[in-house]
């Protein structure tokens, strides 16, 4: 049997793709006990254009992460932290927060606003009123009624 090398194993942490920090919380309406709303909150500066492609796959994975641990109805991104000026993989950020077709709310300030607002009208070609919030009450008001529709109804 040929000698082959050894295999060369890498430590490695989503801070290696990107510095964007970020923390889970989650949210339960008394009225829907048994539906946890997830929020998200990204911090930091997200890479512009393709800079910003380690910086998506994070916010990517983290994304996942919390939607496999707290299983949400539903899911706020809060960016008011987040410097973001430009890059389409942002579009896959938002995509992947989506459960049973209801769309994430984003919570913006003046850090990303404009690039958002630009992203979801351009990218995803939605009305940004319908994804953008300036507070996190009206998210998660958006997300709650986006989940009421999906509900089934009572017999």
């Amino acid at each position: 049997m040929p000698d082959t090398p050894p295999f060369v194993i890498t430590p490695r942490a989503l801070s290696d793709l990107s510095a964007v920090q970020y923390r889970f919380a989650t949210v339960r309406r008394a009225a829907h006990a048994r539906d946890d709303l997830l929020i998200v909150t990204f911090t930091g500066s997200y890479g512009v254009g393709s800079a910003g492609n380690g910086d998506a796959a994070a916010m990517r994975a983290v994304i996942a992460l919390g939607r496999r641990a707290f299983t949400p109805a539903g899911v706020v991104l809060d960016l008011r932290g987040l410097t973001y000026e430009w890059g389409d993989m942002m579009a896959d950020v938002l995509n992947d927060a989506i459960v049973a077709r209801v769309n994430p709310a984003v919570v913006v300030s003046d850090a990303c606003r404009k690039a958002m607002t630009s992203l979801v009208a351009s990218e995803l070609g939605e009305d940004p009123a319908a994804w953008l919030f300036g507070t996190p009450d009206d998210a998660l008001r958006a997300v709650d009624a986006g989940t009421s529709r999906t509900r089934p109804s009572s017999p």
